[in-house]
């Protein structure tokens, strides 16, 4: 079994099998089995089409074969890696669209200045409330 979202791959155990048998399977009628198996102590049972030696349930896949395995794995890695590859990409279309956002919709952009006016008061009055704290520090006669 392989669970996309944690990316782990453990054994389970097999508990039965049923007999092909028609059921609706990604809302249309088609010959399945049903697979229960046993993992973590738990017994599950999946319903996957006849003709398939690798079964989707949500994000878990189940098969007896290491090689569909793999390719998942491999699918999996090349995803990852392409969405990694464009986060250059995609930070500077989010600074596009924020720009071009404040250009069509002034709301948005005065919001936008109030926020960073707001901003640096802060940090002034910080600055002003460590100045004072300072200036209250008794002098050590080093002065």
């Amino acid at each position: 079994m392989f669970d996309r979202n944690n990316i782990e791959v453990h054994t389970v155990q097999v508990v039965t099998v049923s007999t092909p048998h028609m059921d609706k399977y990604n809302n249309q009628f088609d010959m399945v089995v049903d697979v229960a198996v046993l993992d973590a102590g738990k017994t599950q049972t999946y319903t996957f089409k006849d003709s398939n030696e690798v079964g989707y349930t949500g994000q878990l896949m189940i098969t007896p074969n290491k090689e569909c395995v793999i390719k998942e794995l491999q699918l999996l890695k090349s995803q990852s890696q392409t969405i990694l590859d464009n986060i250059d990409q995609h930070r500077s279309n989010v600074e596009k669209c924020n720009a071009l956002i404040q250009e069509f919709d002034p709301a948005i952009k005065a919001k936008q200045e109030n926020d960073a006016r707001y901003e640096e008061l802060k940090q002034s009055i910080e600055s002003l409330k460590q100045m004072i704290i300072d200036s209250n520090k008794p002098n050590d006669g080093n002065a």
